[in-house]
């Protein structure tokens, strides 16, 4: 990955605290009370600076809604892809259609694995649900 330049951390960061409802006027000030940060911390992160130690970085992310892959590099990692409400449901809705259709219950343990795997594999989860009377025995 490309090196980011401060100009493009900034406008990460402004985004993030834009969508998160925080005010342009004021904002390291804002972000000074919430995170407990220095003035010249929060408005150091305002102009494209990162935080000196991780926990600053998570605390900022955690509280803004920010990827803390995109806060570095700039854009989002690919292999944090968000585990939306439709998909839990989707996913929850496959494995009790497969208990329905089978006539038998999962353990607690079958079903996280199940979900699990839906979450990783949908096609290998599929698989794994029409051909799972092995699952059963």
């Amino acid at each position: 990955m490309d090196k980011l330049g401060k100009e493009k951390r900034a406008t990460i960061v402004n985004n993030a605290l834009d969508n998160a409802g925080v005010p342009n006027w004021g904002r390291a000030g804002i972000i000074k009370s919430a995170l407990s940060v220095s003035p010249a911390t929060a408005s150091g992160w305002l102009t494209g600076s990162l935080p000196k130690d991780p926990h600053s970085l998570l605390h900022f992310c955690d509280k803004y809604d920010l990827s803390p892959h995109e806060w570095v590099f700039g854009e989002k990692s690919a292999d944090t892809s968000a585990l939306t409400e439709e998909k839990i449901i989707s996913y929850v809705g496959k494995i009790k259609e497969f208990e329905v259709a089978s006539g038998k219950t999962l353990t607690p343990d079958q079903f996280a694995k199940l979900f699990v795997l839906l979450t990783r594999s949908e096609d290998q989860a599929k698989f794994l649900l029409e051909h799972a009377d092995f699952l059963l025995s």
